[in-house]
């Protein structure tokens, strides 16, 4: 693996690694690419398998260094970007890496949390050249956050098959919709497990929620409690396992002072009846906590959640297909970490 940052010099000598808030219209990162990237012998790096490309700023990029990034994804197995907003890479661009990249298995695009993610509409980051429509992606697994829609739309446009089965994205909005749509169709029948942080779930149910991916095995969705249920009665997959939920606890606090209220039972009702009850799928509810809570404050929510939880789930519970786990972001790798509680 090679992990290629693109920090500035005195970036790199800070204590504090943390990602920096650079303003996206500048070019703070790309005069480092531009001066390493011609010092690499990329075309003999013949065995490379996983690339990570951290701080990327690829319009801003002399013609040369994309050519070197271009040639360096060749034989990739892997590939992540991490760049601080959608205008630091087109549309166009990530198609172009996928294009040459055709071993390859893996593709990550996120922005870092600092920067500022400018507010992007499908088309607005593509360009009008002509693409191989009768191309494959061989692509196998694709995680992108933010701005989602400008980047799903072009991917069905382009390539004529597409043969992904994992897929995560965080961070779907109103104007991703209708390409969110489309792309899941596109990937259909081999699409098998789907994650989904959405800022607006209501917008999917009106477009079909989830009724086109019928070969789903796993499924996680990232929203409103109020909105389970709408999207629930949408699976059509008959091949679902695993279903789960994300619940931020500060979000729905209001719901234990209630004695049993219409959003918990629509919320408990989804799960037990419906398609679920045909398809009987395993699930898991997370539970996400405030990250200012004391560990004590804590504890008192989780506990409160978890009966709260087994009292409206008694089903699912004896027949063992219920777990109730914490999960929460590790302050040294950022990943999430779940324990069952």
């Amino acid at each position: 693996m090679i992990l290629v940052e693109g920090f500035p010099e005195i970036e790199l000598e800070r204590d504090n690694r943390d990602p920096v808030l650079f303003d996206p219209s500048g070019k703070s990162t790309a005069y480092w690419f531009d001066t390493v990237l011609p010092e690499m012998r990329v075309g003999g790096l013949t065995a490379l398998k996983s690339l990570s490309l951290r701080g990327l700023e690829w319009e801003s990029l002399s013609s040369s260094s994309q050519r070197s990034i271009v040639e360096l994804c060749r034989r990739l197995r892997s590939l992540e970007v991490i760049t601080w907003d959608p205008l630091c890479i087109t549309s166009t661009a990530v198609i172009q890496l996928l294009s040459v990249a055709t071993s390859l298995q893996h593709f990550a695009l996120s922005f870092s949390a600092r920067g500022i993610i400018h507010s992007i509409k499908p088309g607005q980051l593509s360009s009008q050249s002509e693409t191989d429509s009768d191309a494959t992606l061989a692509l196998q697994s694709l995680e992108i956050n933010n701005s989602i829609g400008c980047y799903l739309q072009d991917l069905p446009l382009h390539f004529s098959s597409l043969l992904i089965t994992e897929v995560s994205l965080r961070g779907v909005g109103k104007t991703d919709v209708e390409a969110l749509i489309s792309f899941l169709k596109a990937c259909a029948p081999s699409l098998q497990q789907l994650s989904l942080r959405m800022h607006d779930l209501w917008c999917v149910v009106a477009q079909g929620g989830l009724s086109c991916a019928t070969s789903l095995r796993n499924l996680t969705l990232d929203a409103s409690m109020a909105c389970i249920p709408s999207i629930v009665r949408q699976i059509t997959s008959p091949h679902l396992t695993d279903f789960n939920v994300k619940i931020h606890i500060p979000r729905v606090a209001h719901l234990l002072a209630l004695d049993h209220g219409q959003e918990r039972f629509d919320f408990a009702q989804s799960l037990t009846t419906g398609p679920l009850a045909t398809t009987r799928p395993r699930v898991s509810i997370l539970l996400l906590s405030n990250v200012d809570w004391t560990p004590q404050t804590e504890s008192l929510h989780l506990f409160r959640w978890r009966s709260v939880l087994l009292e409206d789930l008694v089903s699912l519970r004896e027949e063992g297909r219920l777990r109730i786990m914490r999960c929460f972001e590790d302050p040294q790798t950022h990943e999430e970490v779940m324990s069952e509680l």
